[in-house]
């Protein structure tokens, strides 16, 4: 569960910028939008949040601080090599630029609420810090600094954490983080806290984050493949059933392979994996209006909105059975307003989020921006300020009433976030 998340200096956000997950004190879709977390200052969370604002605005930048501090926390200490750049890009119009970038998430994982981050420079880690709050009240496990006069880290580490502190910081470099390093080295007691990111929290942000080969993995298993078609039924596809045939690579992916094999590039595993990514495809039955039906391959008969949406399919079932954080970037692309509103509504019924997933998400698709489906502390803007920073704010700062039509007060620049489009813009 995802409670809070803080970026500054990264991109077009120059300020510090805090994201919220906390449901406020109104009750307003208070059995459907809002489940209770169990914890101390956080006691009722959202299980959805949407995110608008102009192009440009800031909203990718703002979902890819999280991404980046995912990347950071996954790949610093098994993937980076001594010498190698962070993906810090800060605010660059500005002195910022000279600044560490920092982020910093609060979540719950296996029933303990963590509060982790850093700062960092492209090239080194300039703080980091973790607090638990196993029983409500905060632990310090450690906090670690760079001495810019010394150029040496300063560590302290509380009681509560065990294990080999001293050989995992002396083991952490400059360019990776404590946390990685020491689960890297079998710290027992920090793995939840690597698990969060690295297993709980999914990020598709573009087009390479998700394909259709999750989905077809799925359908091997047959309470997935039901999960999958239901989802589809119910976006009245007129899909009646799916069914994975195997497809022959083509020649040239056959003989490259070979060739690989033959010079010992290819391991079997990797072979075995290729050819069950490429070797696959999806068919789906249609009927006739004489009630015969008719199959149709998924990519080449079906319309991109279907494919997308089989695509989403496992990525979503999988989320809500799991109980996991999925954020996505223009959730509304290629997909119908009902379907989208579906999307949301299904994570917002208890009877199917079972688990309390929760569904981040970015939108210029004004046809759900509605306190029907949403509280007011669950739709958020973001907007460039006069210095050409993102700020992201809440709607519930302008408390609008509940029969307030929302879409067009934003789309009339009540609530900001929207582009001004100058008469240059027309001009020849």
């Amino acid at each position: 569960m995802l409670v809070e998340f803080a970026v500054k200096n990264f991109r077009s956000l120059r300020d510090e910028q805090r994201f919220s997950m906390v449901a406020s004190p109104d009750k307003h879709h208070e059995d459907t939008n809002v489940f209770a977390s169990g914890f101390a200052g956080a006691t009722r969370l959202l299980r959805t949040a949407v995110i608008y604002g102009a192009n440009a605005a800031g909203k990718s930048n703002f979902l890819h601080a999280l991404r980046t501090m995912k990347d950071i926390v996954t790949l610093s200490a098994k993937e980076s090599l001594r010498g190698d750049d962070l993906p810090i890009i800060p605010f660059r119009l500005d002195e910022s630029v000279d600044e560490p970038t920092q982020f910093e998430a609060t979540f719950v994982h296996d029933s303990v609420k963590y509060q982790y981050g850093f700062s960092a420079t492209s090239t080194q880690i300039i703080e980091e810090w973790l607090y638990a709050f196993p029983e409500g009240r905060a632990q310090k496990w450690f906090e670690r600094k760079f001495d810019s006069q010394s150029e040496k880290y300063t560590w302290k580490f509380g009681s509560s954490l065990k294990g080999s502190k001293i050989s995992w910081s002396i083991a952490t470099r400059e360019n990776s983080l404590f946390l990685s390093t020491a689960v890297n080295l079998n710290s027992e007691q920090l793995k939840p806290v690597f698990d969060w990111f690295h297993v709980k929290l999914r990020l598709i942000l573009g087009s390479g984050d998700v394909n259709s080969s999750y989905s077809i993995d799925l359908l091997d298993d047959p309470s997935s493949r039901n999960g999958i078609l239901r989802f589809l039924k119910g976006a009245d596809l007129g899909i009646e059933e799916l069914e994975m045939k195997p497809k022959k690579p083509p020649e040239e992916v056959i003989r490259a392979m070979k060739l690989f094999e033959e010079n010992k590039m290819l391991s079997d595993a990797q072979r075995s994996a290729y050819l069950k990514s490429v070797g696959r495809s999806v068919n789906v039955k249609h009927t006739k209006v004489n009630g015969e039906e008719v199959w149709f391959g998924l990519d080449e008969d079906e319309s991109m909105g279907t494919i997308k949406l089989f695509s989403y399919a496992g990525p979503f079932l999988d989320v809500i059975r799991k109980g996991r954080i999925i954020v996505v970037d223009e959730l509304n692309n290629s997909l119908h307003p009902i379907i989208l509103k579906n999307i949301v509504e299904m994570f917002h019924d208890p009877k199917i989020n079972t688990n309390n997933a929760q569904l981040i998400f970015a939108s210029h698709g004004t046809s759900i921006l509605s306190l029907e489906i949403f509280r007011r502390d669950q739709i958020w803007f973001v907007e460039k300020t006069t210095s050409h920073a993102t700020e992201i704010y809440p709607l519930s700062d302008f408390s609008p009433r509940k029969d307030t039509l929302l879409s067009r007060g934003y789309l009339q620049g009540r609530y900001g976030a929207v582009p001004f489009i100058s008469q240059s813009f027309i001009d020849e």
